[in-house]
């Protein structure tokens, strides 16, 4: 399990959210100047387009589409708004505390107007993440900057609190765990909704605890939520209502059913009412957890020692979140905004096998604020070459990940392509984005990655020539390429797209990890090729 610390401190996490929001708020109404810029529009239209994929939890094309925003747009607001939102992505959802920390600092440097909330806001995360020292250093330098800043009351508040938890000798991190981590997988995101309206638990012999005391039982029972307070049909007990975290187990896996959706999953059910809905965690062992998301991010007939390299890069990632969001009111969601995970219906005899063969190794970076599991991106083709985390995304601290060839991957699904567009669809997208160029004459090449990947293109048309951002154009909402490993051409009105690999092309290539458990290779060596310099280690 993640330690925890004896200290008593502010809730920081959502200060340094309730922050970034008022700044955001400040910055919107600052920014509706009309700008004599083509592309502000574009700039708008990502930073829009960001908070979309957010909510999709689209966390890697966010950070993109905030990147287009940034270098799309003059002004400074509007680019203080673009690097706030992807520090917040890197802060709040991808537990990427470095890269937000360095944002902040980018925005000390370029946005003299927001220096100063962003000097507060990277010592409130360095708090946030338990690195007093380097918070206190953060925080004195800010009062001796601004003798009358606006944050000097917080950071008062902030120095004492990091300064009396100095004497907290706890790990940041564990490196060493007796127990299997409890993982708390959210199954109820019907959609965006983090809620459902009813639920029924179906399993023989079905406890429930409220306050660690078994209130009922019952093989088949059901639950809503009345003004506040979760309501059941249970026997055996004369309460049948509570405004507590209520606790379901029982010796078998639980069936539980939503209105739009039934799972059965082993572990336990804790259910709470949030609002004018049921939040129901499936509390399991994070071993257990793999058994259903392997076989759902691979195929089950693939290598074992492919499995067993997709359960590894499945747990770190895991273990990363679980440590990352103990804040939070869950870890895992059970879907593509963390990890898909069907429950035991989706389990393979194969992928048990993996799971259980790599079971506790965890790929972690060793650094001055001790192992930390790392972001075990994925990619499903490389298209024969890995991207640079930096020219694809701007990752700066993330030196297991480098652009190299992959040929293994020339070997597997959708490592080529061809797609082709219409110009008068190509002219539709642009328009729905703001860009103006009239009628679209060509898309030229104009700066490739280490990878060979587009990172920018020329837009030439008949009433002018812009340059933007390749990657939110070419994939994702844009025109849906697959990658931006591509040649461009052109056919009468017909514009042609040859290219290579599916996905950002980030770490693990999952087709080419299925080749090289083909060939022989073992599970360590496909993760010591595309996580190059992280150390496997066994947790647990």
């Amino acid at each position: 399990m993640a330690p925890t610390t004896t200290h008593t401190r502010p809730t920081s996490n959502s200060l340094l959210l309730l922050t970034i929001i008022t700044l955001l708020t400040m910055l919107s109404g600052i920014n509706k100047v009309q700008a004599n810029n083509d592309l502000e529009g574009f700039a708008q239209w990502n930073l829009n387009y960001g908070s979309f994929l957010v909510d999709e939890g689209k966390y890697l094309q966010a950070l993109d589409a905030y990147g287009a925003a940034f270098d799309s747009s003059k002004i400074k607001t509007t680019q203080a708004r673009s690097l706030l939102q992807r520090a917040m992505v890197f802060s709040t959802y991808l537990n990427e505390i470095d890269e937000a920390i360095a944002t902040y600092q980018l925005i000390e440097q370029q946005n003299p107007s927001q220096a100063q909330a962003a000097h507060y806001l990277r010592g409130l995360l360095l708090f946030d993440d338990s690195r007093f020292p380097e918070t206190i250093l953060v925080l004195e330098t800010y009062q001796k900057k601004y003798p009358f800043g606006k944050y000097n009351f917080q950071v008062e508040v902030l120095l004492e609190q990091a300064k009396l938890a100095l004497g907290d000798k706890k790990p940041l991190v564990t490196t060493g765990l007796d127990n299997v981590p409890i993982l708390r997988v959210l199954i109820s995101k019907n959609g965006r909704k983090k809620t459902v309206s009813t639920v029924n638990l179906t399993a023989k012999g079905l406890s429930v605890r409220v306050n660690d005391r078994e209130v009922c039982t019952g093989d088949d029972i059901h639950f809503t939520v009345k003004k506040g307070q979760v309501e059941s049909d249970c026997q055996g007990g004369e309460e049948r209502s509570w405004d507590s975290k209520i606790m379901v187990s029982a010796v078998e896996p639980i069936r539980v059913s939503m209105p739009d959706e039934s799972k059965t999953v082993r572990g336990a059910i804790s259910l709470k009412a949030d609002g004018n809905g049921l939040r129901v965690l499936n509390l399991i062992n994070i071993e257990s957890y793999l058994r259903a998301v392997v076989p759902a991010e691979s195929y089950a007939s693939w290598p074992l020692e492919t499995l067993k390299s997709q359960a590894v890069a499945a747990r770190t990632y895991a273990y990363n979140r679980k440590l990352g969001r103990s804040k939070w009111a869950y870890d895992v969601t059970d879907d593509t905004w963390d990890q898909v995970y069907g429950g035991v219906d989706k389990e393979v005899a194969n992928a048990d096998r993996a799971v259980a063969a790599s079971a506790g190794r965890v790929l972690v970076m060793v650094g001055k604020h001790g192992a930390k599991p790392i972001q075990t991106y994925f990619t499903a083709n490389s298209g024969g070459y890995t991207s640079d985390p930096k020219a694809i995304f701007n990752l700066s601290n993330t030196p297991y990940l480098h652009a190299k060839p992959d040929a293994m991957s020339l070997d597997g699904k959708m490592a080529s392509w061809v797609r082709k567009i219409k110009r008068a669809k190509i002219e539709e997208i642009l328009k729905n984005r703001d860009i103006s160029v009239g009628k679209l004459q060509s898309i030229e090449p104009l700066l490739k990655g280490p990878s060979g990947r587009l990172l920018r293109v020329r837009i030439r048309g008949s009433e002018g020539t812009i340059e933007v951002k390749s990657k939110p154009l070419l994939t994702g909402g844009g025109l849906k390429l697959p990658d931006v490993l591509v040649e461009i051409t052109k056919e009468g009105d017909t514009f042609i797209f040859k290219g290579h690999g599916f996905g950002h092309g980030l770490g693990y290539s999952q087709w080419g990890g299925a080749i090289m458990g083909k060939n022989g290779q073992t599970y360590e060596d496909i993760l010591s090729f595309y996580y190059a310099g992280a150390e496997l280690r066994k947790l647990w």
